[in-house]
């Protein structure tokens, strides 16, 4: 089943997922932390994750999930929809088919206007990200046993005329457990820029 999201009309959307084929938790080490192992994102005209918000919902918008299985991320992402654009590079093999017994998995998707990219989001540092993963795996956002992101939303690139008034800006990040417990829920917070 699709993890239900919200859209408030206030300072700030939210959303949150819970984990999609989680089997159980453990007790979280002290400091266990899962790692960022690797990131990328890509572009699509139409939504691939299923239960994800599309422009009919609302926009701009974020959403994340996340996978503790690779069979459940092949439940819910039409992979073969993510075909790369020029200069643009899809999720690989390693996405699709990682270690549930070490890894786990996590999508984040923006629903933006055309030309707009998702970006993390920080009220002490105005300076703009472009890979919101990246950004991170450098400040930490497990938090009390979940994935929390805080994004905004930045002119990436200029529309081409023609092209769709709105695109999905999607984030896969894989990522080593270290120890810690998998996240039981992941919330993403978009902040007007």
């Amino acid at each position: 089943m699709a993890p239900d999201w919200s859209r408030r009309k206030t300072l700030h959307l939210s959303s949150t997922a819970v984990l999609a084929g989680l089997a159980g938790c453990s007790t979280l080490g002290f400091d266990a932390r899962p790692q960022v192992d690797s990131s990328l994102g890509t572009t699509a005209d139409d939504g691939v994750i299923d239960g994800q918000p599309t422009p009919e919902n609302g926009v701009p918008a974020a959403w994340g999930i996340v996978f503790a299985h690779p069979d459940a991320a092949r439940k819910l992402i039409d992979w073969g929809a993510l075909t790369p654009i020029d200069g643009d590079s899809g999720p690989g093999k390693e996405f699709r088919t990682f270690d549930p017994d070490t890894q786990f998995m996590s999508a984040i998707v923006g629903v933006l206007p055309t030309g707009d990219g998702l970006t993390e989001h920080s009220e002490d540092d105005k300076n703009l990200v472009e890979d919101v993963a990246d950004d991170f795996s450098e400040r930490s956002a497990y938090r009390d046993g979940r994935l929390h992101y805080d994004v905004t939303s930045y002119q990436a690139f200029p529309p081409d005329p023609g092209t769709p008034e709105y695109h999905y800006d999607y984030t896969f990040t894989r990522w080593q457990l270290n120890g810690a417990d998998r996240p039981t829920e992941i919330a993403v917070e978009y902040h007007d820029p």
